[in-house]
């Protein structure tokens, strides 16, 4: 008996230590969750102030400042790619742009804004959901909003606007996921898909269309 109950006493002293360790596992798995969840939405509200501002710029699309054309090898390399004159599109699709319309500066205008919101799914911190719905309802969305603006200005049947508008967009977006690592980072943004009702929030296109000549 004696021996059954010290047993039982060592049992006891064990599992103490084991459900000691699994609570504070628990609380410290709680708290960095918690504290994790708060610098997301952190950066979410951040990222969504910055959507007020962050805008293309006449002389973007006149191209006032173009970069060169950059080694592809290095611009590869990495997601983001190289952003030489810091205007948030990578230099490459800044210069695919301007080559496809050399002649529309309201088409540019739209390509440029669109391609510089799809940049922003190249950001490490997009992947949560208070940020994603930023990405994909506030950039995504008015850069998108802006390419139909453009396609469905250039008159025609519906038709024609609707397939012209859907061109616009995969040409951006065919130059912007341009590799297997892009291909696969937008796919897997896709795929989270975070329920939520978006908006333009005021802003659609950056540049006032009218101000454009063509």
């Amino acid at each position: 008996m004696n021996k059954t109950k010290i047993v039982l006493g060592k049992m006891w002293k064990v599992l103490r230590w084991v459900l000691l360790a699994a609570v504070v596992i628990f609380v410290l798995d709680f708290a960095i969750g918690y504290f994790a969840l708060q610098e997301q939405r952190q950066y979410a509200l951040q990222l969504a102030e910055k959507f007020k501002t962050d805008r293309i710029t006449l002389d973007d699309v006149m191209g006032k400042n173009l970069p060169l054309e950059p080694d592809q090898k290095v611009n590869d390399s990495t997601l983001e790619g190289i952003d030489i004159n810091h205007n948030g599109i990578r230099d490459d699709v800044e210069l695919a742009i301007f080559k496809l319309h050399p002649d529309s500066a309201r088409i540019r205008a739209a390509e440029l804004q669109y391609a510089k919101a799809l940049q922003y799914e190249f950001d490490p911190n997009v992947y949560t959901g208070e940020t994603w719905k930023v990405v994909k309802w506030d950039f995504e969305l008015s850069g998108g909003y802006c390419v139909t603006t453009v396609a469905f200005g250039m008159g025609g049947v519906i038709g024609d606007k609707m397939h012209r508008a859907d061109l616009f967009d995969k040409e951006v977006e065919n130059i912007v996921f341009d590799t297997d690592y892009r291909k696969r980072s937008h796919s897997h943004f896709e795929s989270l898909a975070v329920a939520s009702a978006g908006g333009l929030d005021g802003k659609g296109c950056d540049i006032q269309l009218s101000s454009l000549a063509n």
